[in-house]
């Protein structure tokens, strides 16, 4: 028979009994060491001040050792005071941490947060990095950046998809694509007769038309060709062009007058002896 005295209690440990239970609350002012296990019926709380030392542990693959925490299968209930409680959800593996109201997944794989997530310090702390990246981020509000949106690697990721694509882009400045513009919807400026396509030194090459093009002033610094020989109009009966200017010569299949024509030059068949000026039917008035 073994005698100790705790806070005035006298405790009796018998070395030959393989457990010993004590029913009483143990309060000691020193160290107390227990060599085995230990069950503990009730709660177990420590002062203020008191250092929960597990550093001694030295966990290793052939025994359990380490803290082990509450585990359950599901939802967990909620304690009815106070938060922190941590435990352990066996169906998802995943760590849970109660925050007054509920429980909080912190690991396992996924992390969940019911509140804001801050960094301690502005503009100094990255989310990732270039070895170690996130895949997706989703954003069912703003994003916010204060610096360039830039894909890594180059020319490999689009900026929406197919199937779900952005809605407007809005840019202050120059937007410079590497590829072609494939738009399907209209492409329009927002202010009438103030932005150009296109720039003196940095012109575009070809502009493909299917319909109607409408220009209110057009300049050509090289020829103006249909796609196509002898099928496409230059204005029409009740759409008619007012004056044409031609410094040089103007070859015509055809040439149908309802005004006077005024020429201050000369006029040559292009063949001799081929071409009629007026018709049997058609002649013209005065000569």
């Amino acid at each position: 028979m073994i005698l100790f005295v705790i806070s005035s209690w006298l405790l009796a440990i018998n070395p030959a009994n393989a457990a010993t239970t004590i029913g009483l609350n143990i309060s000691t002012d020193g160290t107390l060491t227990v060599v085995g296990a230990s069950s503990f019926q009730g709660g177990a709380t420590f002062t203020d001040g008191t250092l929960v030392d597990l550093s001694s542990i030295q966990p290793t693959a052939s025994t359990n050792e380490g803290l082990k925490l509450p585990q359950a299968s599901g939802v967990f209930g909620n304690p009815t005071t106070g938060e922190g409680y941590l435990a352990w959800r066996t169906d998802s593996n995943q760590l849970q941490v109660f925050d007054g109201s509920s429980w909080v997944t912190v690991s396992g794989g996924s992390v969940s947060f019911s509140g804001n997530i801050f960094p301690n310090s502005n503009n100094v702390y990255d989310n990732g990095v270039a070895t170690s990246s996130w895949r997706n981020l989703y954003v069912s509000s703003s994003a916010y950046f204060g610096g360039a949106l830039i894909p890594n690697p180059n020319n490999s990721v689009n900026l929406g998809a197919a199937t779900s694509s952005f809605r407007n882009l809005y840019v202050s400045s120059t937007a410079y694509l590497g590829g072609g513009l494939q738009t399907g919807s209209d492409l329009r400026p927002n202010a009438n007769n103030a932005i150009d396509l296109g720039y003196a030194t940095s012109s575009f090459r070809n502009l493909y038309v299917s319909s109607t093009s409408y220009i209110s002033g057009a300049s050509s610094t090289g020829g103006l060709y249909p796609t196509a020989n002898n099928l496409y109009d230059i204005g029409g009966y009740t759409r008619a062009w007012k004056d044409i200017y031609a410094s040089g010569t103007a070859y015509l299949g055809s040439l149908n007058l309802s005004g006077a024509l005024t020429q201050s030059g000369h006029l040559i068949p292009g063949a001799n002896n081929t071409y009629d000026l007026g018709a049997s039917t058609s002649s013209w008035r005065n000569l």
